[in-house]
């Protein structure tokens, strides 16, 4: 459902550029280009023996692995592949804080980080994306079909921060090979 709930916020209702304007003139800023995180880059295959698979059931195949690059507080990773060549479609990584407000003020320090190095902070003007994003609040980067997300939400034992580095074409690859290996024969 998360993964659906992103996908659908960040593709409804279109993206703004995010570049500065000075006196009428574009100026553009150079970013680096989303490419992935904590030693993995989107579209590459994952080696599985690098990873412990969680679920095959899903969209994705998804396994947990110990980054070689950890950033700030996260301490649990997982990146979904797709079912045939085994390509990166998603990286995700969670920190635990005790409070909502704790893991908010994380969220703050870390899109800051995240817009220095990938660019302005993408935010639907107005509509139903602007107003499930303002809902969830959910944060996002957007270059083309690759994105960056960090949300928060409760837990019994306080609160998570989850942010994913995301390539929606390779997750619309996955979805088709995932249901051609549907089993069809009892419908």
């Amino acid at each position: 459902m998360a993964v659906f709930l992103t996908g659908f916020l960040l593709c409804v209702g279109g993206c703004e550029t995010g570049e500065p304007q000075r006196g009428g003139m574009d100026v553009k800023l150079a970013h680096d280009q989303i490419e992935g995180a904590f030693g993995l880059k989107l579209g590459d295959v994952f080696e599985t023996s690098n990873g412990q698979l969680n679920n095959q059931i899903s969209l994705y195949l998804t396994y947990t692995f110990t980054p070689t690059n950890v950033v700030r507080k996260f301490e649990r990773f997982s990146v979904a592949v797709t079912h045939n060549a085994h390509r990166i479609c998603n990286i995700s990584a969670i920190a635990t804080f005790r409070s909502l407000s704790d893991a908010q003020v994380e969220i703050d320090v870390l899109m800051n980080i995240l817009q220095d190095k990938y660019g302005r902070e993408w935010r639907p003007s107005s509509g139903p994306a602007a107003d499930a994003i303002k809902a969830s609040g959910m944060r996002a980067i957007r270059q083309g079909s690759r994105s960056i997300t960090a949300r928060t939400r409760s837990t019994n034992e306080g609160a998570q921060l989850i942010l994913m580095y995301r390539d929606e074409r390779l997750e619309r690859i996955a979805e088709k090979e995932a249901i051609q290996r549907l089993d069809k024969s009892g419908l």
